[in-house]
């Protein structure tokens, strides 16, 4: 039931970044390196970059126009000491969207057998009436079918060279996107 509510969320949530149109063919983002770089350094530029909102946050967002220069500056400098440059959040994006698509992608392929086996304890539950029982199924096929176009659009947001430099770190990256 748990990973029930969790499909509905995610599945919520999801909808409304692949609306209705067919997004365009991606181009690749990332190169050789830098997902590695990323997991080496991310929970560094997050530390300095939280110390860096911090700062700004106690201003209460009365910035002045100097302020934000400096602060821009100031920002790019976090991002160099780390070696990226203006580029980082496009690449981040990307790795990102590359973890969630495969880690849904994985919990999609554990969700089905658990629809199927909710398939069969509804056609075998005596007490629920033959017009309940199909409308109950009607609707989980219905959802399994789009967790599984929900996973196909993901997979459309990104070139394939982005996703096959993800998937063989994608437990590292669990424990850098994970982390606290």
């Amino acid at each position: 039931m748990k990973l029930k509510v969790l499909i509905t969320v995610v599945l919520f949530c999801l909808a409304s970044f692949v609306m209705a149109k067919e997004p365009e063919p991606p181009k690749p983002v990332l190169k050789e390196g830098d997902v590695k770089h990323f997991i080496k350094t991310f929970p560094l530029l997050k530390k300095d970059l939280k110390d860096f909102g911090m700062e700004y946050e106690a201003k209460a967002g009365n910035v002045t126009i100097p302020e934000a220069l400096k602060a821009s500056e100031d920002f790019l400098k976090i991002l160099k000491k780390h070696d990226w440059n203006e580029e980082f959040f496009i690449k981040m994006a990307s790795i990102t969207l590359g973890y969630s698509t495969i880690v849904y992608g994985k919990e999609i392929k554990k969700a089905d057998p658990e629809l199927e086996k909710s398939i069969k304890q509804i056609e075998s539950n005596a007490y629920i009436s033959e017009a309940q029982k199909k409308q109950m199924i009607e609707q989980i096929k219905m959802a399994k079918g789009v967790l599984k176009s929900q996973g196909e659009l993901l997979k459309k947001r990104l070139h394939k060279s982005d996703l096959d430099l993800i998937r063989p770190l994608i437990k590292e990256l669990k424990t850098v996107l994970e982390a606290d």
